[in-house]
């Protein structure tokens, strides 16, 4: 008992240290970087609210909405800028530190379930420390997967709920709340299975067959595939193949492969142990969206919420598309993972260790001087994920007849599967910034299956670990703090923002003083009237307070002729717009900024440059 106790109070007091760096070094990077429409979009979402308006009627919000009236709470407590948003999201980041540690100490030992969290720390919040949807459904998912962690070693459908509720919560945050649902519905699938064949492999037990849940199972895994490879193949590529529908298809193929084996359970048995294991889970996840959908339902708005759900969404998925990492890249990666799961050997030193810390240390330096081989880093880095998640399905492919993996086998796939479904958060832009949206997760699944191969070599796992949080504190945190903008480097945005709305934000010295002369100049030509901004700029109505009489936050989710009429309608009303703010490098929507100059140019008489903006008015 003594000795338990003394483990107890080593742990924690390792916790501590990794919480208090946690809390420090997002501490020092909260109030660093911007992408302007995103805390334009933040910013408006929850002011709007704060007006009385409802997300989706009045205006198109870009996500579920739930965050905007948590961001609105926040500006009504603590006051209306930027920085109240970010220190928000410093708070939950503080909640979710422990849980990783939690989630680590399942299957390390304190030392490096700490290593383990201090990897997932620096390759999240950090880099982009904007109150962004993702960051809160990365929390609940990782909450969320801790419950059901908790569920293995404690069986209760408490867990089951709280896992659940996490989801319906992370889709009130963002629709790709789903895929983390997604992904728990198929470990549910594998941990029916496990424990029908635990059953089955008793002395007591005899074999049966279950022909009709197994054609449900395979009619679901089915139908799973063909919407996915509808959803992203359309308009996908082999790299769009790989990493979004090459993982779940992996998956998929185990659970169907493991159907196979023999059952100790009939049909209506393995449907009752389905069931209560769906249920409570599903039944969590429902309390959230039902409420959603109730509170819309009496304000009469359903139709405009399903429709910038989907609709819109939809939408997004032509106009604003990025590519994930080649498929090559996932080549590049491999001799890494051999040597990540390389057999322990049997002398502590030898001629390759050394080489293989001069290799990361060279590797390392390589990134500092030249902006391609760190592309190529972080691109292998971002490739491992699809690799991993096959080979892990096929590794647990091969050890269901290991009567002694059990638990371990279980946790990892309710990682991999998580991790598979939450990589989709970057589709369909899978910019850099994107991995780190799951990178903690990856990095446990990582971990969890590390853990159950023969002895790893310690070296290599201190290295590469090692060399990942090196990467992401120097190399991979100013480029993303810096928009990925590859030019600006070495620099910092270390300029304040000085306008009342933006708090203590830092910024580039160019953005500093664009912004700081043209919101002035705007509120002083506006009079106190509504402005209309666009294309993709909702952050000068915020900055200058000024109302967005629009719904528009991204022009684009408007078709163009639509778009066109309803601008005219608002330029026409006697005296109501007296300031049009066009956006010549918009985002996404670089055929509306033609619309807007030429609405502006046949009705206001004068105008003035601000760097990429132009400034129309009229008296």
């Amino acid at each position: 008992m003594l000795t338990a106790l003394l483990a107890h109070r080593k742990s924690l007091a390792i916790f501590l240290v990794v919480w208090i760096f946690a809390a420090v070094y997002l501490g020092l990077n909260l109030n660093c970087g911007w992408v302007p429409h995103d805390e334009g979009i933040l910013g408006q979402s929850a002011e709007r609210i704060l007006n009385g308006e409802l997300p989706h009627r009045d205006f198109d919000e870009p996500y579920t909405g739930g965050l905007g009236y948590l961001d609105a709470a926040s500006f009504r407590l603590f006051g209306t800028n930027l920085m109240v948003l970010r220190w928000v999201l410093f708070a939950f980041f503080l909640t979710w530190v422990p849980a990783v540690f939690a989630i680590a100490r399942e299957f390390c030992s304190p030392w490096p379930a700490a290593g383990l969290t201090l990897l997932a720390v620096t390759w999240s919040v950090p880099n982009y420390p904007a109150a962004m949807p993702s960051w809160y459904c990365l929390f609940l998912a990782t909450y969320g997967v801790l419950a059901l962690l908790r569920c293995l070693r404690a069986p209760h459908p408490a867990w089951l709920l709280a896992a659940g509720f996490c989801g319906g919560l992370s889709f009130l945050v963002k629709t790709p709340g789903l895929y983390y649902v997604a992904g728990v519905l198929l470990f549910l699938v594998f941990h029916e299975q496990q424990g029908s064949k635990t059953a089955a492999s008793g002395p007591l037990a005899s074999a049966q067959s279950s022909p009709v849940y197994v054609t449900f199972v395979l009619a679901c895994l089915a139908l799973f595939i063909v919407v996915l490879a509808r959803m992203v193949m359309p308009r996908g590529g082999a790299s769009e193949f790989v990493h979004f529908v090459l993982p779940a298809l992996a998956i998929s193929g185990l659970l169907a492969a493991r159907e196979r084996g023999a059952s100790c359970a009939d049909n209506l048995t393995r449907f009752r142990r389905l069931l209560a294991l769906v249920v409570p889970f599903l039944a969590g996840a429902i309390v959230p969206v039902l409420v959603l959908f109730l509170f819309y339902w009496g304000s009469g708005a359903l139709r405009p919420l399903f429709t910038d759900l989907f609709v819109n969404q939809l939408r997004r998925l032509v106009d604003a598309r990025l590519a994930p990492p080649h498929w090559f890249f996932g080549l590049l990666v491999t001799p890494v993972v051999w040597l990540l799961s390389r057999k322990r050997p049997s002398s502590r030193f030898s001629v390759t260790a050394v080489l293989q810390i001069i290799a990361a240390l060279a590797l390392w330096l390589a990134c500092r001087k030249s902006v391609l081989t760190l592309l190529v880093t972080l691109n292998s880095v971002r490739a491992a994920v699809p690799l991993l998640t096959c080979l892990t399905a096929v590794l647990l492919y091969y050890r269901q007849q290991n009567r002694d993996a059990g638990i371990q086998d279980q946790r990892l796939m309710l990682l991999v599967s998580v991790v598979a479904l939450m990589s989709f958060v970057q589709f369909p832009y899978a910019g850099p910034l994107y991995f780190c949206y799951f990178a903690a997760l990856f990095f446990l699944m990582l971990a969890a299956l590390l853990s159950i191969l023969p002895q790893p070599m310690k070296l290599n796992l201190i290295v590469g670990g090692a060399f990942l949080v090196l990467f992401a504190i120097f190399l991979f945190r100013p480029a993303s703090i810096a928009a990925f903008q590859f030019d600006r480097l070495p620099a910092f945005p270390r300029s304040p923002l000085n306008l009342p709305r933006a708090g203590d934000l830092r910024v580039f010295g160019d953005e500093s003083a664009r912004y700081q002369a043209l919101i002035p100049f705007v509120v002083s030509r506006a009079g106190g009237n509504p402005i209309l901004a666009g294309p993709d700029c909702p952050e000068i109505y915020f900055l200058s307070g000024l109302r967005n009489p629009t719904p528009f936050f991204f022009d684009f989710f408007e078709p163009p002729e639509q778009y066109r009429t309803y601008m005219e309608k608002l330029l026409d009303r006697p005296d109501f717009i007296k300031v049009i703010v066009v956006n010549n490098t918009p985002a996404f929507s670089r055929p509306y900024r033609d619309i807007l100059c030429s609405l502006a140019l046949s009705r206001f008489s004068e105008s003035r440059k601000f760097d990429n903006f132009d400034i129309f008015w009229r008296d």
